[in-house]
């Protein structure tokens, strides 16, 4: 493991209600000790669960003992994850060029700062990326033989970073997919049935993912996605209680579910292009855990 002096990336830490989360993922942090730290906290929604969001806020404030420069945005009012989540990155990139974004159930390898750090420097002028990412639910990309990284149209947001010209991209509420022509949604739905889906839905029906809407603009944008060989941030809130878009059933946690590993030499792919065998492995991971799901019930728990 590469011993770190002091981190010269700017972070931004989300957090909400999640204290047993943030007891964890906030080590890692303090492992690294970032020169510049954001931290963005949406409001509760009642009184009792002020209490926690309180709590929390002052935990990490209390446990930052390093020099550095603490920037806050602890909101009084509960916008709900999909705004509180894109106004606070927002927020972020009104300060800073590029950084890295961590929710407070994403627990990192230490690797995984210093892998988003190089590929920061080494892609910001390379304008067909977009972002890099830490997870990777398939595992070890072993057929990438000596090459570190690879490239998705897809976003993946379990840990990842990008920068202020990539991020003001995003069509948040996705208008312009709205505005789509008919083809172009069809060959959407023929390349991906179920990213075609979830863009459907979160457009037209349940729009509640900030996620689904930079995604959406990855591909609006041509834009590529960094995906690590390996899985460096393991998602603790799938084995959770408390939690949002993930729900605890025994399909979510068999193919999503990866421990985070270390990758700290970095052989770099010849070109920018999208790994058409990773899209292919990943599709066919994700329609056969919802057709799973689907058959066995929402929470069919371990």
């Amino acid at each position: 493991m590469r011993t770190i002096k002091q981190f010269n990336t700017p972070i931004l830490y989300l957090v909400f209600n999640r204290l047993n989360y943030v007891k964890k993922t906030f080590e890692r942090i303090k492992e690294i000790k970032p020169q510049q730290l954001f931290i963005a906290s949406d409001g509760a929604r009642n009184i009792k669960e002020k209490k926690v969001v309180n709590e929390i806020r002052e935990y990490i404030l209390k446990n930052i003992n390093w020099k550095c420069d603490v920037k806050t945005l602890f909101r009084d009012k509960n916008l709900g994850c999909k705004y509180a989540v894109s106004n606070a990155i927002n927020w972020f990139f009104e300060n800073i060029e590029q950084g890295i974004i961590l929710e407070d159930d994403c627990l990192p390898d230490p690797s995984f700062f210093t892998f988003c750090e190089e590929m920061l420097e080494m892609y910001k002028d390379k304008k067909e990326v977009m972002s890099i990412t830490g997870q990777n639910s398939l595992g070890e990309l072993k057929y990438l033989k000596d090459k570190s990284y690879t490239f998705s149209k897809n976003f993946f947001c379990w840990g990842w970073a990008t920068w202020r010209e990539s991020w003001n991209k995003i069509d948040v509420g996705m208008q312009q997919y709205k505005e789509c022509d008919k083809n172009k949604l069809y060959s959407l739905y023929l390349e991906n049935i179920i990213v075609g889906k979830r863009f459907n839905a979160n457009a037209f029906t349940k729009p509640v993912s900030w996620a689904i809407d930079f995604s959406f603009s990855h591909r609006l944008n041509s834009g590529l996605c960094i995906v690590p060989k390996r899985n460096l941030v393991e998602n603790i809130g799938l084995n959770g209680k408390l939690y949002t878009h993930t729900k605890p059933n025994y399909f979510d946690k068999r193919y999503l579910h990866k421990e985070a590993q270390e990758l700290i030499a970095y052989n770099h792919p010849n070109k920018i292009k999208q790994d058409m065998k990773f899209e292919k492995r990943y599709i066919n991971q994700d329609i056969k855990r919802i057709i799973l799901k689907k058959i066995f019930g929402e929470f069919a728990l371990e």
